[in-house]
């Protein structure tokens, strides 16, 4: 890759950052379950995929911090999506678990995403849209390597959880 490609490259990835935190932003409604926003989903999805877990693993997998994972869980709790229960392995830690209601919720909140993602990418081609999986597919196994070798430092000026 020359220096224009990497720039090029740069230029792409922010711009997709940024649309993609801006749809988020305006997803349409999910039928018959409230729109999850993007840190609520995360959590849910994780709890969903490894629970029961600990916040604080559930808080490494989503990347923020144990105190921003606690609040989003303690909103999950309330609504009924999640619920908390002692640790087996250790009586003064608890774990959290998804409810039948909160996968509901998240499998509703999956299939809006879907549909979002389908209406973008319709007028693709088949070929164009498995090319891009498996780039994407490349591009997630370059970073999950990079990030697994990195000590885990400090996050950057003006980023937030």
């Amino acid at each position: 890759m020359t220096g224009d490609s990497y720039d090029a490259c740069a230029n792409e990835l922010m711009t997709f950052v940024r649309s993609i935190k801006r749809l988020s932003h305006n997803l349409p409604a999910a039928e018959g379950a409230p729109t999850l926003e993007r840190p609520a989903f995360g959590l849910l999805y994780m709890t969903a995929e490894c629970g029961p877990a600990r916040p604080s693993m559930l808080a490494e997998r989503v990347e923020v911090d144990l105190s921003t994972a606690s609040r989003q869980l303690a909103a999950l709790e309330s609504s009924g999506w999640v619920t908390r229960e002692r640790d087996p392995d250790d009586r003064r830690a608890f774990l959290v678990r998804a409810t039948d209601e909160g996968r509901r919720v998240l499998a509703l909140n999956m299939a809006t995403r879907k549909a979002v993602l389908r209406n973008l990418l319709d007028d693709w081609s088949e070929p164009e849209r498995l090319e891009f999986t498996r780039l994407l597919g490349r591009l997630n196994e370059t970073l999950a390597r990079r990030n697994a070798a990195m000590p885990n430092t400090a996050s950057p000026v003006g980023s937030t959880s």
